[in-house]
């Protein structure tokens, strides 16, 4: 073999193992870690009570939900910050009534599962682009103390 046939047998031995070297980077890559903000919402058509301590939602959110749902008040019960990250399921009480497990479904969907009372009562799935594009995951249900009010688990992306 020649010099320059050895060179470029050299070349592209460099080359294949720099793109087997980046394929074998992203094709599996893994989700990046995700900040997230899960917020447990209180719905009603009623003023917000004396003596409770709820917050007043950020007009935003407030205006997304009232276009889908239909009570005129909606207040923050609590609120917390979830660092998500590959293969680390985060749990978050909300409530003494309410608890959730967040984690990635795969590489591309977040899931959450509601835990009320300690029992597992529903699965949500939502694309961790669509969080990170303004979208919300929620889960929602008849409040069981007040007829016509409901609560909700509100999972959106923790934007600065």
């Amino acid at each position: 073999m020649t010099r320059i046939g050895k060179q470029r047998l050299a070349w592209a031995l460099l080359l294949s193992l720099g793109w087997a070297t980046l394929l074998a980077g992203t094709a599996g890559a893994a989700p990046a870690d995700l900040g997230l903000k899960a917020r447990l919402i209180w719905g009603t058509d009623e003023p917000k009570p004396e003596g409770k301590n709820l917050q007043d939602l950020e007009p935003a959110l407030r205006e997304k939900l009232r276009k889908v749902f239909k009570w005129k008040n909606y207040f923050k019960v609590s609120e917390h910050p979830i660092t998500l990250a590959r293969h680390q399921p985060t749990h978050v009480r909300l409530s003494h009534k309410c608890e959730i497990e967040v984690s990635y479904a795969d590489d591309a969907t977040i899931e959450v599962k509601l835990f009320g009372e300690g029992k597992h009562t529903g699965t949500v799935h939502k694309s961790a682009e669509a969080l990170r594009k303004g979208q919300l995951a929620i889960i929602a249900g008849d409040d069981k103390e007040k007829y016509g009010d409901a609560w909700f688990v509100v999972i959106s992306a923790n934007t600065p």
